[in-house]
C-alpha cells in the first residue's frame, strides 16, 4: 500500500479525529498543526510534511470537525493505488446547508463520458471523477506538490522555526466568484487525474450525509 502521511490542521484544539489514537502500529507519520487563514496554513502544512516526511508518497488531509476511520483513510490509498490517481476524496456534507436543513456535498464531478449521471454512494458506489473538491478528507499524492510552480514562501509557525516552501493554495478569483484555497488548489491542477470515491462517506461538524437525507425527508 501507499505510504501515507497524515496532515491535520488544527488551532489549539482537539481534532474529532485524532489520528495519533488509531492503532499503536499505525504506519502513518501525523503533523498536527496549522496558521491562519487557511491558505496559508495548508501551504505551509504541506511545505512543512514535504520536508519531514520524506518517504511519504501521498498525503491525507483531515479537518479538525471531519469525523472519519482508520478504514476509511485505507480505502482512499486502496483507490489511488489502484487507479494511479494524483487525487481521491471521501464524502462529506457541507456543514453551513446542513444546519439549515439542505444538501450540499464537497466536490464537484466531472461528467465526461467516464460515467453516466447517476452516483451512488456507500457500499455500491465507485470512483467517479471530478474537477475540484474540499480538504476535509482527502488523499493527494506528493508528485502534485513536487511538479507546482506555485510562488515560493517562507513560513514562520507558532514556535518562529521558518519552513521554505510554495504558496499552493494560494486563493484564486475565477468567473467573478472568490474561490476558497481548496478549490483554488484543484483549479491550478485541472491536469491531474482526481476522483471521489463515493463510498468513502465521513461526518462533518456532526453530520453525515445519511443524517441530512433523513432530516429532509
Amino acid at each position: 500500500m501507499l505510504r501515507v502521511a497524515i496532515i491535520q490542521p488544527v488551532q489549539g484544539r482537539t481534532p474529532s479525529t485524532d489520528t495519533r489514537d488509531w492503532a499503536p502500529d499505525s504506519p502513518f507519520d501525523v503533523l498536527m498543526d496549522g496558521l491562519s487563514p487557511h491558505d496559508r496554513s495548508r501551504s505551509y502544512l504541506i511545505s512543512r510534511a514535504l520536508i519531514e516526511f520524506p518517504e511519504a508518497e501521498a498525503f491525507l488531509w483531515i479537518d479538525d470537525d471531519t469525523e472519519a476511520t482508520r478504514d476509511q483513510a485505507d480505502a482512499l490509498a486502496l483507490t489511488m493505488e489502484a487507479d494511479g490517481s494524483d487525487l481521491v476524496t471521501g464524502v462529506y456534507v457541507c456543514r453551513h446547508a446542513a444546519k439549515r436543513g439542505r444538501l450540499a456535498l464537497n466536490f464537484n464531478v466531472r461528467f465526461n463520458g467516464e460515467h453516466d449521471m447517476t452516483l451512488v454512494f456507500g457500499e455500491g458506489g465507485s470512483p467517479y471523477p471530478i474537477v475540484a473538491c474540499g480538504f476535509g478528507f482527502v488523499l493527494t499524492h506528493r508528485r502534485m506538490f513536487e511538479r507546482s510552480d506555485a510562488p515560493r514562501a517562507n513560513y514562520t509557525n507558532n514556535e518562529g522555526k521558518t519552513f521554505p516552501g510554495r504558496a499552493y493554495f494560494l486563493p484564486l478569483v475565477h468567473d467573478g466568484e472568490h474561490l476558497g484555497e481548496d478549490r483554488s488548489f484543484c483549479l491550478r491542477n485541472q491536469g491531474a487525474r482526481m476522483l471521489v470515491d463515493t463510498r468513502v462517506c465521513v461526518g462533518h461538524a456532526g453530520h453525515t450525509l445519511k443524517s441530512v437525507l433523513e432530516a429532509m425527508q
